[in-house]
């Protein structure tokens, strides 16, 4: 009625007992209106009376299922052009795609991106079978990651005649980290919320460094040109893993992060090539649906063992970033000599365990589990408690030569408590704004706004 249902229910008690006999059948509901029609039904008749069609037998003919592979998704499509700048011309753009047959039983995924030169594409293909319960497949990639730096100082240019001149020499150093990896995956369900993982990887890194030269007069008021070179870089190495990991999720998903379930992994990995290690990790999330809010828990631990796990080759692990704790993110890096209350040293290790707590409200969105009804913006506040404590690599070098002194530094736990709000952009990304305390760096006098781009743990 008028777009909408409406149900009406009552106890076995409300009805009226009578005697009915088995022909009294209102049969209105099954009459095509209208009720009271002039003229011969002969759609009502035909349905009471079907007409005996006569149809030619035919066997079938099998034809043999046929995987052939088709587009089922395209995103991320675009292509732009620069030039000038003193870095001459470069493309941006990518495009990536799914592929899969008609039973999604095989599925392809390729990727391609340009930002910059030729030397700065990037692709990845990969394969899935998931044909059988037990889910497989592979992928190939090749990923350029740039980074640089720049640099001012005096530098000699040799003039048409022969002569060396003094120069100051401006100078930006684009560093190109390749890496070519080959993976292999698997993972087996054992039910609907539970499967085990299992991986191994193969990658060779190597490194491309060219340098942009400006140079100027030693007063650095005349501008005597440019030059682009290639400088020599160190050998490339290889990098391997193998990780097999138990993962289970009953969760349900509210406006930007889970509601109620829970979720963990328990993974153990193993590292060859440069590196030499172990590590280990364990990821609980518990969520307890208390409507209209949810008190979500958090339980990480991350550990690094084995001859390379405090050697410095990997980076260590670090506590401080805003999706493990918030409030932590502007500190400094300081020698054994700092008087600072706490700083980034006191945050890294090869070891670390991060609690978190949370007080999740649906605040607009659906109807039925926001608190205030809206069909575009989606948001979730949420009351928070973070802490963590990271220990190992406590032993630094400091100074040089005869002035060399090692610092054994102390872990420290930290924590921090405020408030933020997530808002889900239309189911494309998820941003969260916070106002967080960090308690063991000056409490309210440094409390600080920050932003996580995940979706909520």
């Amino acid at each position: 009625n008028n777009s909408d249902y409406t149900i009406y229910s009552t106890p076995v008690t409300g009805f009226t007992k009578k005697d009915i006999a088995s022909t009294d059948v209102n049969r209105q509901s099954a009459t095509l209106p209208p009720f009271s029609r002039q003229g011969t039904n002969i759609v009502q008749q035909n349905l009471q009376n079907p007409p005996q069609l006569s149809i030619a037998q035919k066997t079938p003919t099998e034809v043999p299922y046929s995987a052939k592979f088709q587009l089922d998704y395209l995103g991320n499509t675009g292509v732009g052009i620069q030039t000038g700048g003193g870095f001459g011309t470069g493309l941006a753009g990518g495009v990536n795609g799914i592929f899969s047959d008609i039973l999604g039983n095989n599925q392809l995924f390729g990727a391609l991106s340009l930002n910059g030169e030729l030397i700065d594409v990037g692709g990845q293909f990969a394969y899935l079978n998931q044909k059988k319960r037990f889910n497989w497949g592979a992928s190939l990639s090749h990923i350029p990651y740039l980074s640089g730096a720049q640099y001012m100082f005096y530098d000699t240019l040799k003039t048409n005649t022969g002569d060396s001149l003094e120069v100051i020499n401006s100078s930006l150093d684009l560093l190109r980290t390749f890496q070519d990896q080959v993976s292999l995956f698997a993972s087996y369900p054992f039910s609907t919320i539970r499967r085990i993982e299992a991986g191994a990887s193969f990658a060779r890194y190597y490194y491309r460094l060219d340098r942009y030269s400006d140079y100027y007069d030693v007063t650095g008021t005349y501008y005597l040109g440019n030059k682009r070179e290639r400088l020599p870089t160190p050998g490339g190495f290889n990098f391997g893993n193998g990780y097999l990991a138990l993962v289970g999720d009953n969760s349900f998903f509210g406006v930007a992060s889970p509601l109620s379930g829970h979720r963990f992994r328990l993974e153990a990995a193993q590292y060859l090539g440069i590196v030499k290690m172990s590590n280990f990790t364990g990821d609980y999330r518990k969520y307890f649906r208390l409507a209209p809010v949810t008190l979500a828990t958090r339980n990480l631990f991350v550990g690094r063992y084995g001859p390379d796990a405090e050697s410095g080759i990997l980076p260590p692990l670090y506590i401080g970033y805003p999706f493990l704790v918030r409030g932590y993110d502007a500190l400094e890096y300081a020698d054994g000599s700092s008087s600072l209350p706490i700083t980034i040293n006191d945050l890294i290790g090869s070891k670390m365990y991060v609690g978190n707590i949370e007080l999740r409200l649906p605040f607009t969105g659906p109807e039925r589990l926001s608190a205030i009804k809206s069909r575009l913006l989606f948001t979730e506040l949420n009351l928070f408690t973070d802490g963590g404590i990271a220990w190992g690599n406590r032993t630094e070098i400091f100074g040089e030569g005869k002035e060399q002194t090692m610092v054994e530094r102390k872990s420290k736990f930290v924590m921090s408590t405020g408030i933020s709000l997530r808002l889900n952009l239309f189911g494309y990304l998820i941003i969260e704004p916070y106002y967080a305390i960090p308690w063991q760096n000056g409490g309210w006098k440094n409390g600080s706004f920050g932003f996580n781009f995940t979706p909520g743990w």
